[in-house]
């Protein structure tokens, strides 16, 4: 029987690499108005570069706008608790009443919206992209926030991929880990991947730093600097018909054994939230 990490989607896989995103983004040009146009580029970039989750996203600017952006510092503020009574805090109440009855609805909601973690209610900067900066503004001066529900913005995320073009399933958390894949290519550290994106284990970011082969590269290349009598690095040339290099056993299953371990941090202490 196929176990339920197996049957789990992977925000990994699904994942859009870079020339992926940037179609997306393009997609996003042909928004049936100015108006959702702004509010698909705010979507885009707030998953799947600033690494919001769906409810950050959702929530963004309610209550006090000042809580949420910071134009002098250039920062996004996830705050620790909005009052709201929105289409997703409400279906997230309903739900958590389904999954234990004894629960008072009105107790509940009360307590909405929170962040998924503490170290979720975290800043986040945005001035390192002019574009993002742009976007950001624009949405906030112009939408001011949004009242749809977690599926409304499933939809959302699904007709920009399905105008892109692009293969496999894009959705708001395989944009967020995107993102994380983004950072970590360029060789962020764990401490910092964990307060971006706000996790609670910092396993995660360690996962994703390890499939980025950052780590690695930069400790080999520092071994390579540290004795520049390193003799014949290369070894020497195969001879024909020899591979080019040796094949290791198991070695297609130790590389999937580190993007399952992402998948298994993800499904354990970030799901969608």
């Amino acid at each position: 029987m196929e176990s339920p990490l197996m049957r789990t989607r992977s925000a990994v896989r699904d994942a859009p690499s870079e020339e992926e995103f940037e179609r997306l983004y393009q997609a996003t040009l042909e928004s049936p108005s100015y108006e959702r146009q702004v509010e698909d580029q705010f979507i885009l970039l707030a998953t799947g570069r600033l690494g919001l989750r769906s409810g950050e996203v959702l929530h963004f600017l309610s209550g006090d706008n000042k809580k949420w952006i910071d134009r002098e510092s250039k920062q996004l503020k996830i705050p620790h608790h909005v009052a709201c009574g929105c289409r997703y805090c409400q279906e997230q109440a309903q739900q958590a009443v389904e999954t234990k009855p004894e629960r008072d609805f009105e107790h509940i909601i009360d307590r909405y919206w929170k962040p998924k973690y503490s170290p979720s209610a975290r800043a986040i900067p945005y001035d390192w992209s002019a574009r993002i900066v742009e976007v950001v503004e624009r949405f906030t001066d112009l939408i001011g926030g949004f009242n749809i529900a977690q599926s409304t913005l499933n939809r959302r995320v699904n007709t920009l991929h399905e105008r892109a073009g692009i293969s496999g399933n894009t959705y708001p958390h395989a944009l967020r880990a995107a993102a994380a894949c983004w950072w970590a290519n360029r060789g962020m550290s764990s401490p910092n991947l964990q307060a971006y994106f706000g996790w609670k284990d910092m396993r995660v970011a360690e996962a994703y730093i390890r499939l980025s082969g950052k780590e690695l590269q930069k400790h080999v290349s520092r071994l390579l600097d540290q004795d520049p009598e390193v003799p014949d690095v290369d070894g020497p040339e195969p001879q024909s018909g020899e591979h080019s290099r040796p094949r290791y056993e198991n070695e297609t299953e130790t590389n999937n054994m580190s993007l399952l371990e992402v998948e298994k941090h993800l499904e354990e202490s970030d799901v969608v939230g």
